[in-house]
């Protein structure tokens, strides 16, 4: 399992080459999205390996259409990347636990790194509120999570709290905008 240091300095691989992260950098402004793009951004959100002629069909495209459509997604920075989704219970990683976290002043950069060295976390977002982070983390057993705080202890300043929940990974999409009246996010061309 990758650390969160590495997963966040990897380089994306979408299906047809690396997506730059130059251009991802640049592309930062907001872009349009029609109908058909949102349709395009959920199939993909589903189901990443989606061939181009199925998602074509699906949205109402032409292959070469929908494929230009994706590439112009990527170069805009819509589609940061591609993954997959594993259950953590059948890569012996069983207990899914939500730490909550409260650093200290000069800490929290230190912080970021000391959990980053660890593959056992997943995410670390920073919260606002009493605490400083919020982290999520996969282990194979109890002692394993203690093991993982005790690390981490060093690094915080009060308290850690935490919520563990079974190996469940629910999938999250991203939906088209509630309101069809809002229309696109700018006037340019849609993508």
């Amino acid at each position: 399992m990758a650390s969160l240091s590495s997963v966040m300095s990897a380089t994306a691989y979408p299906r047809h080459g690396a997506i730059s992260t130059a251009k991802h950098q640049r592309a930062r402004r907001p872009t349009s999205l029609d109908d058909i793009g949102w349709k395009i951004l959920s199939e993909i959100q589903q189901n990443a390996r989606i061939p181009f002629a199925e998602l074509g069909r699906i949205v109402g495209l032409s292959i070469p259409a929908v494929t230009e459509r994706v590439h112009k997604m990527e170069e805009a920075g819509i589609i940061v990347g591609y993954r997959a989704h594993l259950d953590p219970a059948k890569v012996g990683l069983p207990i899914l636990a939500f730490v909550n976290v409260k650093v200290g002043g000069e800490n929290l950069s230190r912080f970021i790194k000391v959990a980053g060295t660890h593959p056992e976390v997943l995410e670390c977002h920073r919260v606002t509120g009493a605490e400083s982070f919020l982290l999520k983390v996969a282990v194979s057993d109890v002692a394993d999570l203690e093991t993982l705080l005790d690390a981490l202890m060093p690094s915080v300043a009060t308290t850690t709290s935490m919520e563990c929940s079974g190996g469940q990974m629910e999938l999250y999409v991203m939906r088209l905008p509630p309101s069809p009246l809002s229309g696109p996010l700018n006037v340019s061309q849609p993508i």
